[in-house]
């Protein structure tokens, strides 16, 4: 990476760089080379020009090293039902300059921050190239397709949890209300994140403050019980 500074003066000139407010020891040139980027040469960059009547610093040059573990994936993990449109995004820590997505022949899908794959079933990885000016670093991504349907016999008669994905509410009908009847929300450890009860026979359940992902909804009364995986988005 090169860094320049540009004076205006007529008069003789002589420059001075420094780091984060340290000076940079023999870096008098207008032109700032730096071979390697690493944790010690980034950060803030200012080259002070100086004449016989005064020295003005230029304005400050922001040097960040971008690796693969600082792009994020959202979701993650990245899972879908079939044939569900799933829409995956990267995002850069710095100012990108071009993303570039491709799948495991190398054949380039799409140029844009995100990809909405639609997949009826199995798996497919992504690579994902996030360039910022000449750094350029790559992540992937593999989005899979999970049935959508209760994992447990369902017990409790004609009970379905709807929409799958879903956004924010999701909806528990069912087909005759029972005492006690409770709702959990758990998550893909089984640890219960939030339990409703069920006192109507459609109740709606606003999972907006949880993260995307896939949880699972325990609808329990008793011994009847009926447990199914859904996926926030």
């Amino acid at each position: 990476m090169t860094l320049n500074a540009t004076s205006f003066s007529p008069e003789a000139v002589s420059y001075q760089w420094y780091l984060n407010g340290n000076i940079l020891n023999g870096q008098t040139s207008p032109t700032l080379s730096i071979p390697s980027l690493n944790n010690t040469n980034t950060g803030a960059y200012v080259c002070t020009y100086s004449n016989l009547c005064s020295s003005i610093p230029t304005d400050t040059a922001m040097v960040q090293l971008l690796t693969a573990g600082d792009v994020t994936i959202t979701p993650n993990p990245a899972v879908t039902c079939p044939g569900v449109p799933l829409t995956v995004t990267a995002i850069s820590p710095v100012s990108a300059s071009s993303y570039s997505w491709t799948v495991v022949n190398g054949l380039v899908i799409s140029t844009a921050s995100a990809i909405t794959p639609t997949l009826s079933s199995g798996a497919v990885s992504y690579t994902v190239s996030v360039a910022s000016g000449t750094c350029m670093v790559q992540t992937a991504v593999t989005v899979s397709v999970t049935s959508c349907t209760g994992i447990e016999e369902n017990l409790l008669s004609e009970t379905s949890v709807f929409p799958n994905p879903v956004k924010d509410m999701v909806t528990i009908r069912l087909s005759e209300l029972k005492s006690g009847l409770k709702a959990d929300i758990q998550s893909v450890e089984g640890r219960v994140l939030k339990t409703v009860l069920l006192d109507s026979t459609e109740s709606k359940i606003s999972l907006a403050e949880f993260a995307e992902g896939i949880y699972f909804i325990r609808v329990h009364s008793g011994n009847d019980q009926s447990t199914y995986k859904i996926i926030k988005q």
